[in-house]
């Protein structure tokens, strides 16, 4: 219940002891709006406010009331002896190298304060400052850093990593006294910036870079090593009208209607069939080079896009039984897990099940749990499959799908996905989720990307570098939602910047 005048700012005598303090109150708001209040007749606030402020843990429980996550007498030092040693030994576990060569560590007291492990997570944003009003001046020795953590949240003693990635620089090694506030997770954004920085104009790495940016650039980006395929996935030992009698079949079988046959036949230009390449080779022609390796289906909601990706996706999969070819690899991607489940289920309904789905169990849907491979150790996922038990609104089949995987984890089943992962035709992850460790040394030549118009460009961007995309089908709806964007209050900049979508500028370009 909101108590009267709760919030309001009031000026009052600053003297603690109340035999001396004076009876002088007012509301601020009052003398502001009076008629008769002029400069003269305003407090001089510079008078009657205290030059130094300060908080304490007081103060720090009444800014934690309001949301602000603070913590006071932290202190910041470079390569810390009681954590530097664990940090050794766990990339030595892991047979990694250390990720960043400037080790710095953030010890909090969480003493009276120390929120719940959930709460924490890699990539979250951490402000540190040496002033409690986490101001920056030089001539008065006040910095503010940015951080962010490496790996989740503090151990029992304080002690987090977190590597520098912005503010000032003027700082010294070992730093006491700071204030710092847990901020907002930014792993998405962290890792668009990274894969933007890592864009290499070496075009064999990534050969659908060169259509995607719109024009040829040798001054694009930093370079890649050199991942060069021994054999293009897409020239076929079968004649065009062989491939052309597949794609029939699968237009009569699975009844698709004009649009939908269309987009296949046009994907079928992607594939070098025994007889063109004969014939290109003979009479040096160039079609073949003049065929976009990108396709843009729009469609609006319900006129069957996502099965149309279905059909797509076991079509190339047919493609590659035949041609006994496991370098024809299909990523489907999207910026909601919604959206990858949504094609996965699908496949499932026409009996095709050789994928796997890689990310959190906990947004996964559950029938498709038992296909899944999360980042984390097997402990902690069957932790969180039992966790998941505990659900009330959890359906019959649900409950069983999770014990079966539980029973199938437990049989060795999640070391098995591990192995498959490297040769299965069909991967299922959200963009974000495509940076996980799990997937790391795989190529995916050919990239599905739903609901292309509703995701930036930069996160659309991060699956295909990542993957070396030669390929890419992107779907979606421009007349839909726009990705959700907080802070931009210019619209029409906005359309024009880091709200324009992939989906939209590539509908511009000429050879799409």
């Amino acid at each position: 219940k909101r108590i009267k005048n709760q919030g309001r700012q009031f000026y009052c005598c600053a003297e603690k002891d109340k035999e001396k303090s004076c009876k002088k109150f007012v509301w601020v708001d009052e003398i502001k709006k009076s008629p008769d209040s002029n400069k003269n007749a305003m407090i001089d606030e510079s008078k009657t406010l205290p030059n130094i402020v300060y908080i304490d843990e007081t103060k720090a429980k009444t800014l934690r009331s309001l949301g602000i996550k603070i913590y006071v007498d932290c202190k910041l030092e470079k390569n810390a002896t009681d954590s530097s040693s664990y940090m050794r030994n766990y990339f030595a576990k892991k047979k990694s190298e250390v990720p960043f060569k400037d080790h710095w560590f953030l010890k909090l007291v969480l003493d009276n304060y120390r929120e719940k492990s959930s709460e924490y997570s890699k990539d979250d944003t951490w402000i540190i400052s040496n002033n409690p009003t986490f101001s920056s001046n030089a001539f008065k020795d006040e910095f503010v850093i940015i951080a962010k953590s490496i790996y989740h949240g503090p151990a029992r003693s304080g002690v987090m990593e977190v590597a520098v990635v912005g503010g000032d620089k003027a700082f010294k090694k070992s730093m006491v006294n700071l204030y710092a506030i847990h901020g907002p997770n930014l792993s998405s954004e962290f890792a668009m910036m990274e894969n933007l920085a890592g864009l290499s104009s070496d075009f064999t790495h990534f050969p659908a870079l060169e259509s995607i940016i719109g024009k040829q650039s040798k001054e694009f980006g930093l370079s890649l090593p050199k991942k060069v395929n021994k054999k293009d996935p897409f020239e076929l030992k079968m004649t065009q009208i062989e491939l052309n009698l597949l794609a029939n079949q699968m237009v009569e079988k699975h009844h698709l209607n004009y649009d939908q046959e269309k987009v296949l036949m046009t994907l079928v230009k992607w594939f070098k069939t025994s007889d063109r390449m004969n014939d290109n080779n003979n009479n040096n022609n160039t079609a073949n080079r003049e065929i976009s390796p990108l396709l843009l289906v729009h469609g609006i909601f319900g006129s069957g896009k996502s099965f149309l990706l279905v059909i797509l996706i076991i079509f190339v999969c047919q493609i590659a039984k035949i041609e006994e070819n496991k370098e024809l690899r299909i990523l489907v991607c999207s910026a909601t897990n919604t959206a990858v489940d949504r094609v996965l289920l699908g496949l499932m309904d026409e009996g095709f099940e050789d994928f796997i789905r890689v990310g959190s169990l906990r947004k996964i849907e559950k029938p498709i749990l038992n296909y899944t491979l999360q980042f984390n150790e097997e402990k902690e996922t069957l932790k969180e499959l039992n966790n998941m038990l505990q659900d009330s609104s959890l359906s019959e089949k649900e409950l069983k799908s999770i014990k079966k995987n539980i029973e199938d984890i437990k049989n060795g089943e999640m070391k098995k996905r591990i192995e498959k992962l490297s040769d299965v035709p069909i991967v299922g992850v959200t963009c974000a989720a495509s940076v996980f460790p799990v997937l790391d040394g795989n190529v995916f030549p050919v990239i599905f990307l739903d609901e292309c118009s509703q995701m930036l460009e930069p996160l659309s961007m991060i699956p295909m570098n990542r993957f070396g995309c030669s390929k890419l089908l992107a779907v979606g709806d421009p007349m839909q939602l726009p990705p959700t964007l907080s802070g931009f209050g210019d619209d029409k900049a906005l359309e024009s910047g880091i709200g324009k979508t992939l989906f939209v500028r590539l509908a511009q370009l000429k050879n799409v």
